[in-house]
């Protein structure tokens, strides 16, 4: 039987398919392992709320977001640092909001980088 703090290493490793990110962009690999620990130790903190910017958010709130993080939601995030043009502080800070924010923004991101490649951002997509 696995204790929780594998069964949690497992269920993250499994969800970002971890193993195949890092086959399939080798380049980025020590970075995913970074985003892999930083994800399984926030999930296994203890306190009762995080501070995520300049906002508290309820850690059952945080960890509900951090299980739904998928393969989609962390090359997301790395093509978010890849494009990153200002200097951050806290980049530990920084890289925890962004995968918290992930799996709410990251179908937005993507009608709008439809939206720039297929009428080069002029029209609205949506009435």
């Amino acid at each position: 039987m696995l204790s929780e703090g594998e069964a949690v290493r497992t269920k993250v490793r499994d969800n970002i398919e971890l193993d195949l990110l890092c086959r399939n962009q080798p380049e980025s690999a020590p970075v995913m392992q970074e985003i892999y620990e930083l994800v399984v130790e926030t999930i296994q903190l203890r306190s009762p709320v995080l501070r995520l910017g300049s906002n508290l958010f309820p850690m059952a709130l945080v960890r509900e977001r951090l299980l739904q993080l998928t393969s989609e939601h962390i090359r997301f995030v790395l093509d978010g640092l890849r494009n990153l043009h200002t200097d951050v502080k806290n980049l530990k800070k920084y890289l925890l909001t962004m995968l918290f924010n992930a799996p709410v923004t990251l179908n937005g991101r993507t009608m709008l980088d439809v939206r720039k490649s297929v009428g080069g951002g002029s029209r609205p997509m949506l009435a």
